[in-house]
């Protein structure tokens, strides 16, 4: 008796440990089987498309209604005049954060140079514009800063002032302005194409197409803090 029963709990055991094992592998075959989870779902489209806050008018340097001036100083490069300096200030209303105008003041002097076409004696010559900006919102890294900036374009009509005599000009170009961090300062490098005519040798004159390359600093008036100043 004591025989059957000891070889009825080893056979009871054998089962349980037998019915344990096909447990086991029939759950991990029925997980194996099962579909691979789909991947974490992708960010929402408004995510993705959604504009950074240093591009954000609400968030970036706040120059609409503003005034700007800037004071500048560069170099002029022509066929007649040579190679000379180019001097001026710019005032610009801001009507919006894309659009601005205002007036510009340019000096420069036309002098004899070796080589190129030009008046037989040293000339001055001051240029008034009134001018048309647009601008867009960009941002550029520096490390692990961003930097607000614009890039604009100007164009101007004028007139240009050669011995108290006044000719008729224009003005395009463009170029990009960086905000310092401050809000009432930025600093601007414009390239520019200044159309006018150029005194020549006697009275002639000559119609050129002159470059310009500047820079200066922006103030502007009146100062409003934003979320990156």
């Amino acid at each position: 008796m004591r025989r059957n029963r000891s070889a009825r709990r080893r056979g009871s055991r054998g089962s349980l440990l037998a019915l344990a094992c096909f447990g086991a592998v029939t759950f991990s075959s029925t997980v194996w089987a099962l579909p691979p989870q789909s991947p974490a779902p992708a960010k929402a489209e408004s995510d993705l498309t959604a504009v950074p806050p240093i591009l954000d008018p609400d968030y970036r340097h706040q120059k609409r209604y503003q005034l700007e001036l800037s004071p500048h100083f560069g170099s002029l490069l022509g066929r007649t005049v040579g190679s000379t300096f180019l001097a001026g200030a710019r005032a610009h209303f801001h009507l919006s954060p894309m659009f601005s105008a205002g007036t510009s003041y340019e000096y420069s002097r036309v002098q004899p140079s070796p080589g190129f076409e030009g008046p037989a004696s040293t000339r001055d010559m001051h240029f008034v514009f009134a001018e048309g900006s647009m601008s867009n919102d960009l941002a550029m890294r520096i490390g692990r800063k961003l930097i607000a900036l614009d890039l604009f374009l100007n164009v101007g009509f004028g007139g240009v002032n050669v011995d108290r005599e006044w000719r008729r000009a224009g003005l395009i170009g463009g170029g990009v302005k960086f905000y310092l961090g401050l809000p009432w300062l930025a600093f601007r490098i414009d390239l520019l194409s200044l159309i006018h005519p150029t005194p020549l040798s006697g009275t002639s004159w000559r119609t050129d197409v002159d470059m310009a390359l500047t820079g200066g600093f922006c103030f502007f008036m009146p100062a409003r803090h934003s979320a990156y100043e």
